[in-house]
């Protein structure tokens, strides 16, 4: 097996704890055994406490700190990590990273890489000795790696650790973004089918209402807001850009011309110091994307 298959191997293995060295000879030794007691003490704590002498690279992500109840009396590292966990409802997970990863310094981000792997669902399979190079091994529900070996860990720059998760609470906490946006979904169109239920007058007086609220937002609502739209991206605007300009010119001259008009007097209350920063930006865009300014 080449040095490629190991460590896909090592990518496979993220997803599952192993009953394996817990250590890198070359810069820690194997406690022979943990022994600790802990009653509503920060999972943190208990860590730092308790496993200090070890040498072992431990991660917990933020929502895994929580308080815990456990004790153990000689025990092994596993088992030990095993009573931590239990008192949280948490889980860990034996990993291999390279030495220079940054993902060794930011446990959430770790954490939401390693579930991400373990949802996904592949066939078992071995692709080797192709024209790109990509070997991959996986095998479903089996251990892809029983231990590395020091000098094959050594040979290909990983390094050992332990990431201590909260898979409970990230699962909560997307149910309820989830039910969150079904929500706001199901507002947004009760909300249309009324304004459509509406005669003229009354969706005139809606209008007035919306925008009478929009002036009472928080300014940390429409910052939100506007920030939420920059990341949305141009082809996210752009069916909605065509559907504006198919009403636009759908519409009588008489219409097109009265919005066009409130459009210029909004454009008369911009002051020449901030007509002179939107041209310097529109000059900016311009040449960011090719185009040429109108002449004169």
């Amino acid at each position: 097996m080449n040095r490629t298959i190991i460590l896909a191997a090592c990518v496979v293995f993220l997803c599952k704890p192993a009953l394996a060295d817990a250590v890198d000879p070359a810069k820690e030794t194997k406690p022979a055994s943990i022994t600790f007691s802990a009653t509503k003490e920060k999972v943190s704590d208990v860590i730092n406490e308790a496993f200090k002498e070890t040498g072992l690279r431990i991660l917990v992500e933020k929502s895994a700190d929580v308080k815990v109840s456990a004790s153990v009396s000689e025990a092994p590292v596993e088992d030990a990590l095993t009573a931590i966990c239990k008192g949280g409802e948490l889980e860990w997970r034996k990993i291999y990273l390279k030495v220079d990863s940054p993902l060794l310094k930011k446990p959430e981000s770790l954490a939401a890489t390693v579930r991400l792997m373990a949802g996904l669902q592949f066939p078992d399979l071995l692709i080797e000795q192709t024209s790109t190079s990509e070997n991959l091994v996986h095998v479903a529900d089996k251990r892809a790696v029983e231990s590395l070996p020091s000098s094959t860990r050594k040979d290909i720059g990983l390094v050992s650790l332990y990431l201590i998760t909260n898979d409970k609470a990230d699962k909560l906490e997307k149910a309820k973004a989830e039910s969150r946006l079904e929500k706001y979904a199901q507002l947004m169109k009760e909300s249309m089918k009324l304004f459509m239920e509406m005669t003229p007058e009354e969706r005139e007086q809606a209008l007035a209402m919306g925008m009478q609220q929009v002036q009472q937002f928080d300014p940390k609502y429409i910052a939100e807001m506007t920030k939420s739209v920059l990341k949305m991206g141009p082809e996210t605007f752009r069916p909605l850009m065509e559907s504006q300009m198919n009403m636009l010119f759908s519409m009588s001259p008489e219409e097109r011309r009265a919005l066009m008009r409130m459009q210029m007097q909004a454009a008369q209350l911009i002051t020449p110091e901030q007509q002179a920063i939107l041209a310097e930006d529109a000059k900016a865009i311009m040449q960011e994307l090719g185009m040429h300014p109108p002449q004169q």
